[in-house]
Parts: structure tokens; C-alpha cells; sequence
């Protein structure tokens, strides 16, 4: 009778379980985590941290709450990454600094014994290059830290999709706090889980859009999410507690609607993310002349 919603829930699984290791892998092999954008993850991360106390909270079946710690692990792996990238990308910074202003101290040497009358302007040249050095480290950190948000927001919006409705007994709460102050920690947990799982996409979104570029984006990430959602939707719709009296069903539509308005939400900005990929995949990346030859050619 409900093999349909159990089909779909493994499914489910299968597509989250499946969903962040290729991004793992590709920051990885290109050791960096430019693709993604930093406001992403710490979404992310903040909405599988809710999705983890709302399914505790609410009575949610034991694979949800594994898959919400599997979920929370791999946003941990993604800022571990973060964190080890950036400092292997500032420690090439400063060694390319330092390549950079010895090239421009024998340049201003040769310059002052060829030419004295123009002793004045390297100076000033040199002064401005360091200038825009300045402002281009500026940047670049600021770049970094809008990528170490996304990536939070990415690790959320995958665990939305991760509660099919299984026939396994579910994990009760009882015992921590009251069961009215249970109910309240659930229900506030599981909406504000949703908001965060929602607006995860955003910061991604605009990030490809500035950028004109998904380089460093694992296309893998958002299909597999696609997927987990949608067979996540379908096994609650195909669920055989709808068909349970009225009263039972409401009740399990009120109790489900937070994940169900999560994962219903998170497949439009994940067609949104593919659509960006098709467009993008065979353009350079626009730098905006943030990114410039740190030497002349």
C-alpha cells in the first residue's frame, strides 16, 4: 500500500547521499572554493542545524535525523575546505607579492641609472601599483568571504529533501523538555529551517550572475538536490497517512508542510542554478578587473 512513497523515499536518500560529494571532490582537485559563494554555506549550515532540531522536535523518523548529521558533516568537510584553501591561496598571495615587489625594485634601479631626470615618477609608479595590490587583497577577501556563506547555505538546502516517509518508528524527544515546549522548539525549528533552506539559493545565484561564470561549481551538487526534492515531495504526496480520516491527515500535512514548502521551494532555484550552468559553461569567467597578470608578460 505505500511501496510507492517507500520507492521515493530511497530514492531520496540515495540523490542527498550522493549530492555534495562531487563538490567535495572538485574543490579538492582544483583547491579552491571559488565556486561556490560563501553566504551559500553558511545558509546552508545554519538551516541543517535547524532541519537536525526539528526533526528531533518534531517526531521525524531516525534516517531523517541520520541524514540530518550526515548533511551538518559534509557542510563542516566544505568549511574545513574553505578555511584550508584560503590560507593556501594567501600564502601564494604573499609569495607572489614578494616576486612582484622585487621585480619592481630592480625595474626602478635600472630605471634611475638610465634615465636621472625621470627619478621622480617610479616612485610614484610603485606607490600606485602597491595601491592597487592593496585593493585587489581587499577584494579578493571579500570575495572569499561571500564564498564561505554560500557554502553554509548549501549544506542546508540539501537536508530538506531527507524525510521520506519510511515505516520506521520515530524519535521522540520526551525526556529533554516538556512535550509542549518540544512542539515549540519543532515548529519553530522546522519553518526556520525552511527560511534558510529558501533563501540558501540566492547568495549562489547572484554569485554566478556577477561573475558570469559557474567555474569551480559542480553541476552534480544542484541535480543531485533536484532530485532528492522532487523524490522527496513525491514520497510525502504518495504517503498513506493522506489516506488516513481527515483529522489524521491534516495533521500530518501541518506537521509535514515545513519540509514539504523546503524542498517544493529549493527545485525552483535549483532550475534556476542549472539554467545559469547551461548558460555560462562556455564562458570565461568575468574578473570586472578584479583579477589581474600579477607580471608582465
Amino acid at each position: 500500500m505505500n511501496s510507492h512513497s517507500e520507492i521515493f523515499g530511497y530514492l531520496s536518500v540515495l540523490s542527498w547521499l550522493c549530492a555534495q560529494l562531487p563538490q567535495v571532490y572538485k574543490n579538492h582537485k582544483l583547491k579552491t572554493i571559488e565556486g561556490l559563494s560563501v553566504e551559500f554555506i553558511i545558509t546552508w549550515l545554519i538551516g541543517d542545524l535547524l532541519n537536525l532540531l526539528g526533526c528531533i522536535y518534531t517526531n521525524q523518523l531516525p534516517f531523517q535525523v541520520a541524514l540530518s548529521l550526515w548533511f551538518i558533516l559534509v557542510d563542516l568537510a566544505l568549511t574545513g575546505q574553505y578555511l584550508q584553501y584560503r590560507n593556501y591561496q594567501d600564502d601564494r598571495g604573499r609569495s607572489t607579492t614578494r616576486m612582484i615587489t622585487h621585480r619592481q625594485t630592480v625595474s626602478l634601479s635600472i630605471n634611475r641609472v638610465s634615465d636621472r631626470s625621470a627619478s621622480v615618477k617610479p616612485p610614484v609608479t610603485l606607490k600606485r601599483s602597491r595601491r592597487s595590490q592593496t585593493h585587489s587583497v581587499r577584494r579578493a577577501e571579500n570575495s572569499r568571504s561571500r564564498t564561505f556563506a554560500s557554502l553554509v547555505a548549501l549544506g542546508l538546502t540539501v537536508g530538506v529533501g531527507a524525510a521520506p516517509t519510511l515505516p520506521l518508528p520515530s524519535i521522540s524527544a520526551k525526556g529533554l523538555v516538556s512535550d509542549d515546549l518540544a512542539i515549540i522548539i519543532g515548529k519553530l525549528s522546522s519553518w526556520a529551517c525552511v527560511t534558510f533552506y529558501l533563501s540558501s539559493r540566492m547568495p549562489q545565484i547572484y554569485y554566478n550572475y556577477q561573475r558570469k561564470s559557474v567555474e569551480g561549481l559542480s553541476v552534480f551538487l544542484f541535480l543531485f538536490a533536484l532530485l532528492g526534492n522532487s523524490f522527496y515531495t513525491m514520497s510525502i504526496l504518495s504517503s498513506p497517512r493522506f489516506q488516513q480520516s481527515h483529522p489524521q491527515a491534516m495533521k500530518y500535512l501541518l506537521e509535514s508542510l515545513p519540509f514539504l514548502i523546503g524542498s517544493v521551494g529549493t527545485i525552483v532555484f535549483d532550475v534556476i542554478i542549472l539554467l545559469q550552468v547551461q548558460m555560462y559553461k562556455d564562458k570565461p569567467q568575468n574578473t570586472s578587473g578584479e583579477r589581474q597578470p600579477l607580471l608582465d608578460s
